[in-house]
Formats: C-alpha cells, structure tokens, sequence
C-alpha cells in the first residue's frame, strides 16, 4: 500500500509495469501488496507524493527495480519488498530514500550484496535480508547504514570461508540485533554462527589463492569470481 501521513491511499499515483500497462489513477489497486508487479519503471511518481511514509511492494514478482524509482520519496520511513524475485541489490534502487528506516528485503532471490548496495540510506534501523540465497557478502556492505540497529540475515546459506572473516569480526564489534546467523559450509562450520567462528577457521582452499600475490589481490578475485558486479 501506498500510504501518506493522513492515512489515506495515493490513488492518484501511477507506475509502469513489464508489460507497459499504465495504472491510472482510475485503474489502480488501493493495494500494491499482493499483485502481478514485475518491473518498477523510473518515471519520476514520487515527485508529487512528498507525504508518503509507507510503501508496501510485498508479494508480487517484482525482478527488477530501475535506478531512481523512488526519486523524492525522501519522506518514506518503510520500504516493504518482501515475497518478491530480486536477485540483486544495487545502490541506484533506493535513490531518493534519505529518510528510510526500515527496509525489508526478506524471501527473495538476492545472492551477493555489495559494498555500494545500500549507498544513502544513512538513517536504516531496521535491515531485513531473512530467507534469501545470501553465501557471502562483500567486505563494508553495511558500512554506510550508519544508524543500524537490527540486521537479520537469518535462514541464508552462508559459506563461512575466508571472504567471510571480515562479518564475523563485523558482528562481533557491533551492538546490533543479529539473530545470530549461522554457518552453512563447510561442514566442520554448519550451523555454527558466524561471530563464533574462530578466524582461523574462516579458511579458503589454497588452489584459490594460488595465482594471487597478496590478500587485497586475493580477496578481490574471489569476490569477483563468487560475488560478480552488476
């Protein structure tokens, strides 16, 4: 739902979907939850819904998400993405969010995240990544979420090798809810949670680290072989 300070629905606001139907302001839902979404287009809706505080894009399709969809949503608090298809987290999605608190990006596809992935969103409270196909994610990712208090990466398949040494440590350093998400490879580690781990054991095999020269080296060939850019 789209939803402005005074409770009511922004049934004035428009979006284009995959399939280049128009919802006008005669033909959309008073719900954005629970539909057929499969791509947000940038055509700049949100410029004339200074107000809004909620957006609730939960179970549907949703693969794809243009770079600035959300440009002057800066009064939004919650972005709600949940139950859909994405399989990718970039920066340029969440342009126009300043004022977001709580975004919930649980029971999707997303794999990899980025050290840019959440680049902006400095008043982030609450980070949802729940139930995703998370193995590894790129040292700094969270870096930016500057007021995190709550992070849950639960029920993903985390590989606890060396490219993951840096969030145990991460997790341990931080007084943030976590959940306390856990070790799914390699088998010594399973279900073990990360801020458990002893460094030694965030271990890659040597056969990856043998044509590289120095751990900076290393670590970006294994990110980008594991975790491509996008």
């Amino acid at each position: 739902m789209f939803e402005t300070s005074s409770g009511f629905v922004a049934m004035f606001l428009f979006l284009f979907l995959s399939n280049h139907v128009l919802f006008s302001p005669v033909s959309l839902p008073s719900r954005l939850n629970n539909n057929d979404i499969s791509t947000l287009e940038a055509v700049g809706v949100f410029k004339t819904l200074s107000q809004l505080k909620k957006i609730n894009l939960s179970n549907n399709k949703i693969t794809e998400i243009e770079d600035g969809v959300f440009e002057g949503a800066g009064s939004v608090n919650e972005l709600h993405l949940t139950a859909n298809q994405l399989d990718s987290v970039r920066s340029g999605m969440f342009k126009g969010l300043e004022g977001l608190r709580m975004l919930m990006l649980r029971n999707n596809k997303i794999s990899c995240i980025h050290n840019n992935s959440f680049t902006g969103l400095y008043n982030v409270r609450l980070l949802s990544l729940y139930d995703n196909q998370l193995t590894t994610i790129t040292p700094g990712a969270f870096d930016t979420l500057q007021t995190l208090s709550t992070l849950n990466l639960l029920a993903n398949s985390f590989n606890c090798d060396c490219r993951l040494a840096w969030l145990g440590d991460w997790l341990r350093s931080r007084k943030i809810v976590t959940g306390n998400p856990r070790c799914q490879r390699p088998a010594f580690l399973k279900e073990i949670p990360l801020q458990d781990v002893a460094l030694p054991d965030f271990r890659c095999e040597e056969g990856e680290l043998r044509s590289t020269h120095t751990l900076q080296h290393t670590m970006f060939f294994l990110f980008a072989v594991y975790c491509p850019f996008i």
